[in-house]
């Protein structure tokens, strides 16, 4: 009973991820109609100028988010699972302290 909930919960989290890539894909200074952000995808033509859009901008922006989130979720479910505290957060490991002594000797 637990995996069938925490599948549905899954797919569901997909189904999200994919809805909002396509609404990033699409929303920007110029507006990107979704038709035309899924023909960019499927078939690339570089003479059409939102095509241009979608593939030089907005792809990279979207990788980069995407990667960026599953990288902080990784980083907090290790912490979690290293220190065996649901409730672990930076400041715990001394992760905060070190970065603002970073930042003092950047800036000297």
């Amino acid at each position: 009973m637990r995996w069938h909930r925490r599948r549905w919960w899954l797919a569901a989290g997909l189904i999200a991820l994919a809805l909002l890539a396509l609404a990033s894909l699409a929303i920007g200074s110029r507006p990107v109609p979704p038709a035309t952000v899924l023909a960019a995808l499927r078939a690339y033509d570089p003479g059409n100028d939102l095509h241009l859009v979608v593939w030089q901008l907005r792809v990279p922006r979207l990788v980069t988010a995407v990667l960026a989130g599953a990288a902080l979720g990784l980083a907090g479910a290790i912490m979690q699972a290293v220190t065996r505290n649901a409730l672990a957060e930076p400041g715990l490991l001394g992760i905060n302290a070190g970065a603002a002594v970073a930042v003092l000797l950047a800036g000297c």
